[in-house]
């Protein structure tokens, strides 16, 4: 929490990005993962700022999860910078269960996920 605190107090934002599969995306479920991050985050961190609006506007959680996606996919669409994950403070994946559904071996989901 201290460490989140510095980046706010620094740059103002903190940005976290849920990478992965329909189990990251979690649309149809409210709160879903993105929701409960950013809603305890903002709670905690609020009483440590004099002005609400630090934590309150500067933290972000932005859903990246892309229902049917393989490892392969979301690297893809890392690699074309379709998935603009080079500007977040954090992020979280959770991915590889759609790839035994595509016959991608646990060996090439491994190589994928290091990339």
């Amino acid at each position: 929490m201290e460490k989140v605190k510095k980046i706010l107090e620094k740059t103002g934002k903190y940005w976290i990005g849920f990478v992965g599969d329909s189990i990251t995306s979690c649309e149809w479920v409210h709160p879903n993962w993105r929701e409960i991050v950013e809603y305890v985050l903002k709670e905690e961190l609020q009483p440590k700022f004099a002005d609400w609006r630090v934590p309150s506007w500067g933290i972000r959680c932005f859903n990246y999860g892309f229902d049917g996606a393989t490892t392969g996919d979301i690297l893809k669409l890392i690699s074309n910078y379709q998935l603009p994950i080079s500007n977040l403070n954090l992020v979280i994946s959770l991915m590889g269960g759609n790839d035994r559904l595509f016959g991608i071996k646990p060996e090439e989901s491994k190589k994928i996920l290091r990339k």
